[in-house]
């Protein structure tokens, strides 16, 4: 498994800070350089020559591009292409397998096909077919639909991305951000309700969330109790036994082993 799709906390960079490159690089993240949302159009130009220097000079991460309907979209993979620090290109307002594809060839590295409107997510299934990992935007989606990012919504159409990962071999899709970057308690929560949907990680907006990301993306303690202790009776067993008062079949079991995979 790679860093791309194996990743827990994916950390947002604005392109045009380069003094932040590095600090978002030692937080162990997989750093997204940001020429999308996080730029304004006037400084867009400048974030490709820092993202272009920081990729040839032995830095790494991912690169978030424009949407293939923007302006700016050709310029973005223009300075990417080559670079021997690419890891990946995550692609804005993803809507069209072909798109991905299209990215891809330019390219040639994985693309995170980040999901961030209705025509986005009926497409997610073709999406997670072409795309290394799927992510969603529900900054977007919800504006979108014009509805609060935590809506009943949004949370609903994030179960198609969980779905079609899993549908297409995927890793489990990268949830969206939280914006409230000093609140850790409403972070860990968004990230454990994250979690328990199935989703695989979340994106980060600030180097402060990411060790708390990480920490509600593992096994907790009790959870790797109970793991062990089903694995313990399973291995003691062909077929149905109990552990703790509980029954163990082969689901259970399976399910404990991945806990203790994660460990």
């Amino acid at each position: 498994m790679t860093l791309l799709t194996g990743t827990r906390s994916a950390l947002f960079v604005p392109g045009d800070r380069p003094d932040r490159f590095g600090k978002a690089a030692a937080t162990g993240a997989l750093v997204v350089l940001d020429l999308e949302d996080a730029v304004a159009p006037a400084a867009r130009e400048a974030a490709r020559r820092h993202v272009h220097q920081w990729l040839e000079g032995g830095g790494l991460g991912v690169v978030r591009i424009q949407a293939m309907t923007s302006a700016g979209h050709a310029a973005d993979v223009a300075a990417i292409q080559g670079a021997p620090g690419l890891l990946g290109v995550m692609l804005a307002r993803a809507e069209r397998a072909q798109d991905v594809r299209a990215v891809h060839t330019a390219t040639g590295v994985p693309v995170i096909a980040l999901v961030e409107t209705a025509i986005g997510i009926a497409a997610a299934r073709e999406l997670a077919g072409t795309a290394a990992r799927l992510a969603l935007g529900d900054q977007d989606l919800a504006l979108d639909f014009g509805v609060a990012p935590r809506s009943s919504l949004v949370r609903v159409l994030a179960v198609e991305l969980v779905l079609a990962s899993r549908l297409a071999g995927l890793p489990p899709p990268l949830d969206g951000v939280t914006p409230e970057i000093d609140d850790a308690d409403r972070l860990i929560g968004d990230a454990v309700a994250s979690r328990e949907g199935g989703f695989g990680g979340k994106l980060c907006i600030h180097p402060r969330q990411v060790p708390l990301v990480e920490q509600a993306f593992r096994p907790g303690e009790q959870e790797i109790a109970w793991a062990r202790s089903v694995v313990a009776a399973g291995l003691e067993c062909s077929g149905v036994t109990t552990a703790d008062g509980t029954m163990v079949d082969r689901p259970l079991l399976e399910r404990a082993r991945l806990v203790l995979r994660d460990v």
